[in-house]
């Protein structure tokens, strides 16, 4: 189940940060080039705005959030099997002292139809 909800929503999370990226990284080589060219040509050049825009943070904003919700599912999703789990192994743990018991009661009294 949580490979499942990882296989399928990683991937989109990824691609959807690496557009950011790009967008941004291209804008921003833009204004360098741009900016160089112009410091060439002795000109006064404009402040690069290297900040990202609004959109570009909200949509940065909306991945960590899935991502966020994606990972608590992912911890209850193991706290829940470890949980269940944990209670499977207590129960086998507790048959097993109970099948020891039994086979120490029913020992000797093997032992005395033996002899």
């Amino acid at each position: 189940m949580i490979e499942l909800r990882t296989t399928m929503n990683v991937p989109a999370l990824l691609e959807r940060v690496r557009i950011i990226e790009r967008n941004y990284v291209a804008r921003v080589s833009q204004y360098w080039i741009f900016s160089h060219q112009e410091k060439r040509k002795k000109k006064t050049t404009k402040m690069v705005d290297e900040d990202l825009t609004n959109d570009e943070m909200d949509a940065l904003l909306e991945i960590f959030v899935e991502t966020n919700r994606l990972r608590t599912s992912a911890i209850r999703s193991i706290r829940q099997a470890l949980s269940l789990y944990h209670q499977s192994t207590m129960h086998l743990e507790a048959l097993c002292q109970i099948l020891v018991g039994l086979n120490n009661q029913v020992r000797p009294h093997t032992l005395l139809i033996a002899y």
